[in-house]
């Protein structure tokens, strides 16, 4: 028995030596895994610092899309091309002068450049009677649309002429259409002014102004030119016509003044293309 009991006696102490080793074994500071592969290698100085963190990856590189070229700092169509350019808008679109065309106004007066329409429309006749009219004719080779020529005619008031627009109608080649004041038109295709033409039926005096017609084209320009009397009044601008004298013997409840000829045109016309006749209309 107790050599027995003095073996395992050894025995305990030698396994209490073995345990103090094994725990004295745990803080060596010689520990590979310590100095080189987890705090050197790994963590340290070749994963996150230099490469992962603070190297040359998508956040904070200087070929990120967020701080790099990108669209919406970058070149992009969002930045560039919002703004369309500065002439992007038609030149004419605010060019009041292309819109429509302005319709002159009838000059009146001497001297000045005449304005001169190229209608073949020309004053005919013209009576100065207890019924006043006008005719014109198409001396050309082609009809013409009536629509926006215009008479003027002067007569007791230089300052207050009758006037008288064409709205509709067509004159053919060679053909004649006569202007009656008021209502006293009454055959098939005359045209009545609705008012009175103020045409003066005796011989013209200083206190009793000439007579004068003067036929402009729907933009205004002079066809025609006529005047009797010791002067001309309302004569266009630039226009050339010396004012018929009075006959001696005219009767305007019989005769009128009638175009005997075309010789003058605008800006020159003829007092000797005209001569008088028996009324037409009478």
């Amino acid at each position: 028995m107790p050599r027995t009991l003095s073996l395992l006696a050894c025995c305990l102490l030698l396994m209490a030596a073995a345990c103090g080793d094994d725990t004295s074994v745990t803080p060596t500071p010689d520990s590979s895994i310590n100095d080189d592969t987890f705090v050197s290698d790994t963590l340290v100085p070749d994963t996150l610092a230099p490469d992962t963190m603070a190297g040359d990856g998508p956040v904070a590189g200087d070929d990120g899309p967020v701080a790099g070229d990108g669209p919406v700092t970058g070149d992009g169509p969002a930045v560039v091309d919002a703004t369309p350019p500065t002439d992007s808008t038609p030149a004419d679109a605010a060019t009041p002068a292309d819109a429509a065309p302005t319709v002159d106004a009838a000059p009146v007066g001497d001297g000045g450049t005449a304005t001169c329409g190229t209608l073949s429309v020309v004053l005919q006749e013209v009576a100065v009677g207890s019924t006043d009219y006008v005719v014109l004719k198409n001396v050309g080779s082609n009809s013409v649309a009536l629509t926006g020529i215009k008479l003027s005619m002067t007569g007791i008031s230089v300052s207050n002429p009758d006037v008288y627009t064409f709205t509709s109608g067509t004159l053919a080649a060679g053909a004649k259409v006569y202007v009656f004041e008021n209502s006293s038109g009454t055959q098939t295709g005359d045209v009545n002014t609705g008012a009175n033409i103020p045409f003066y039926n005796g011989p013209p005096t200083a206190a009793n102004s000439p007579n004068s017609t003067t036929l402009y084209d729907g933009s205004g320009k002079v066809l025609d030119f006529w005047a009797c009397g010791p002067s001309t009044v309302n004569k266009p601008a630039g226009i050339s016509f010396t004012a018929i004298p009075w006959p001696t013997t005219f009767d305007s409840s019989k005769q009128s003044f009638q175009r005997t000829k075309t010789t003058g045109t605008c800006p020159t016309f003829a007092a000797a293309d005209w001569g008088v006749a028996t009324l037409t209309r009478p």
